[in-house]
Formats: structure tokens, sequence, C-alpha cells
């Protein structure tokens, strides 16, 4: 909930008028819980879904998903199986084969955003893996950023920002 790239990434959302709601997963610092391996994190997800989806004022043609590294592991499987999930951001995903693959049958608007020097997906493999993702998807390479993102957050928080207000202004085109 702390770390740089959630920090920014709300941040910026806010200071667009979007609403954004971070939390810790289970066992993260003060939260209660254990660590649930990836799949009791969903459950985490799920309940901030459904927070959101009570909370007056939110439109639900207007809920987006955005995950940074192991988020994007929990969020995909998630927002693959959930409707109200309208748009999906994933900053350096740390995807297993199986995260990949339900995203080739997902076909809502995507952004995907890795630094050149990350450790975790190298430039050649994210483009191996999102080569056979439908379309809407938008990709961003980011020249000398790492798995971190030091220095960058600021750049990495405005375009997915960028991305949620696109998409959420033709939520709501005729």
């Amino acid at each position: 909930m702390s770390d740089n790239m959630v920090f920014g990434i709300c941040q910026a959302l806010a200071q667009q008028s979007i609403a954004a709601l971070r939390f810790n997963f289970r066992g993260v610092r003060k939260s209660g819980g254990e660590f649930g391996g990836g799949i009791g994190e969903q459950e985490d997800v799920r309940a901030a879904l459904a927070l959101v989806s009570s909370t007056p004022n939110i439109d639900q043609k207007r809920i987006g998903l955005a995950g940074y590294s192991f988020g994007t592991s929990v969020i995909v499987p998630v927002a693959t199986q959930d409707e109200r999930v309208k748009l999906l951001a994933l900053v350096s995903p740390a995807l297993s084969d199986s995260g990949w693959e339900q995203l080739k049958g997902y076909t809502k608007p995507k952004f995907f955003i890795v630094g050149d020097n990350d450790f975790v997906i190298s430039e050649q493999q994210f483009w191996q893996q999102v080569k056979d993702i439908p379309e809407p998807k938008q990709c961003q390479i980011i020249s000398g950023a790492d798995h971190f993102w030091g220095g960058f957050e600021g750049e990495v928080a405005q375009k997915v920002t960028q991305f949620f207000a696109d998409g959420f202004s033709s939520a709501t085109a005729p």
C-alpha cells in the first residue's frame, strides 16, 4: 500500500478526480490474515470491488483495476471473471503462464507498462507474451526503468492515469 508505484498511481488518479482505493493484501504489514499464495489475495481484490461497487457516487461503468508486480498476478484472474471490471492496467506484470493465458480471452481495454531493465519480465518476454492478447491493448516500454521504477514513478503514474481517464471518458460516450 505504501509502495512507491502504488502510492504514485493512486495519487495521480486522485489528482484527476478518479477515485482510487489502495489496500494491503492479507498478512502484509498490519493487515490481518496470512499470505494466501495469490489465491487468498484474489478474495481481497473481490472484497475491494464489492466495497467500491457499493460506494455511493461511484459510477459502475467506470471501475478498473491496476496492479503492480505481484498485484498483477492477483488481479488478472479477478478481472477476467468479474464484469464490474471495465479497464485493466498492469505495471511490471509478474504473471505465470496461466495469467498470460487468461488474458488471451480478455477483450476489455488493457494497458501494459514495463521497464526495459525489468528483471522479472524482459522486454523480449514481454513482447512474446502480449502478441497474442486481443485488442484493445496499449503497451509501453520505459527506457532505463527496472522492476522497482526508481525515478520513473511520476511518468508511470501519469501514463496509467491517462489510460483510465481516456477509458472512463469513452465509457459514457454515446
